[in-house]
């Protein structure tokens, strides 16, 4: 859920509202983890005093990287509550308990990622209860040959990541003006030290409430050496949260080096200009048309900012009554192939623009003609 609006500022520009709000970054949490709503399914099984975890990993989720996941097991005898218990790296499916207290365990898995604000933890998975029973005596572990010792590897320096307490680098992101009147244009920068590969801007779709809509996270990168992009694909009249974080490729993950201290509210302007009626070019009005199959191209005039056009056709004896409508159909063209027409009969159609906020115009007058064959 989105925070309470810290600030609030209006700009207005020659054909549009933008409505920008700071939102305190502790709002959106690390790598998108929230977004997950798809439990990992934890299985498992015992053998003598041990047991054996598993569970489904998660690769990609919408631009989200898991960097572990977390074990957490209660003791159902004793009725205490779920506490941490095991963490393993993002490629391990499994956890191998070799020898535990005989007894029934419950036990959760959960996805974890860190990033500059610390750990983030994201959906946990539904509950597996095993009962572990030690019977047999333990196998004993025969006495292992002596092998040749191998030269050390050399230590490699690790990746280092800001922790929450330092100020390395800042990332700004604001909204600098609008393409076209509708589309966001953004400026960004970051200042400070810190390695990175890219600047990654990524945006939510809010409902009317002001909540993220499920499955609406989308990303691209941008140019780390430029200072402004543009959001292309926006949805006239909808609210969009968008952030910036700089980021750096360790392997196959992202791990995010620094983001923006806001994030920002932005509400796309809807089309409000009365939409323009289609001229009709042709046929001729009463045109006479004798090709078969009876089909015949329409055409329009074009009008601005508009996404389709409705043709509507209908015949004058096709049905039970005059002016049946035989189909409307839908093109973002200026033109239309008909299919073939019913006989030899008079027919007319007319046209109707849709713009991009599906505001409809007013119909055209019909335009009438009729097919004749038997010449």
């Amino acid at each position: 859920m989105i925070t309470p609006i810290v600030r609030s500022i209006g700009i207005w520009t020659a054909a549009a509202v933008l409505v920008v709000s700071t939102v305190p970054v502790t709002s959106v949490s690390a790598m998108g983890l929230e977004d997950i709503t798809t439990k990992l399914q934890l299985t498992g099984y015992t053998e003598n005093c041990g047991l054996m975890l598993n569970w489904t990993t998660l690769s990609t989720w919408n631009e989200t990287y898991a960097d572990g996941y977390a074990l957490i097991r209660t003791d159902l005898d004793s009725k205490s509550p779920f506490a941490m218990l095991r963490k393993t790296n993002a490629n391990k499916d499994y956890y191998h308990f070799v020898q535990i207290p005989a007894g029934s365990y419950t036990w959760k898995v959960v996805p974890y990622a860190y990033d500059i604000q610390g750990f983030k933890y994201g959906k946990e998975s539904d509950a597996l209860t095993l009962n572990v029973a030690c019977n047999a005596t333990p196998t004993p572990v025969p006495t292992p040959l002596p092998v040749p010792v191998p030269l050390p590897l050399p230590i490699l320096p690790p990746i280092s990541i800001p922790s929450p307490n330092t100020k390395k680098a800042t990332v700004s992101l604001s909204v600098n003006g609008w393409e076209n009147g509708k589309t966001p244009t953004f400026s960004y920068s970051m200042k400070g030290k810190v390695a990175f590969d890219a600047y990654r801007l990524e945006r939510w779709k809010l409902s009317s409430n002001g909540i993220k809509i499920p499955g609406s996270f989308i990303s691209m990168n941008v140019d780390k050496w430029s200072n402004g992009t543009t959001w292309y694909n926006v949805e006239a009249g909808a609210t969009y949260l968008y952030r910036m974080v700089a980021v750096k490729n360790v392997g196959s993950s992202k791990k995010i080096v620094a983001q923006s201290s806001n994030t920002l509210k932005v509400s796309i302007p809807a089309d409000t200009a009365e939409v323009g009626v289609p001229d009709i070019i042709s046929p001729d009005d009463n045109a006479i048309l004798t090709s078969y199959p009876r089909q015949v191209m329409l055409r329009w005039g074009s009008v601005p900012n508009t996404s389709k056009y409705r043709v509507e056709i209908q015949c004058d004896t096709c049905g039970n009554a005059d002016w049946q409508t035989v189909q409307t159909y839908s093109t973002p063209d200026t033109s239309f192939f008909t299919p073939a027409l019913a006989g030899d009969n008079e027919f007319r159609f007319r046209v109707q623009a849709v713009n991009n906020s599906n505001t409809e115009s007013e119909w055209s007058e019909y335009s009438y003609f009729s097919f004749n064959t038997s010449k």
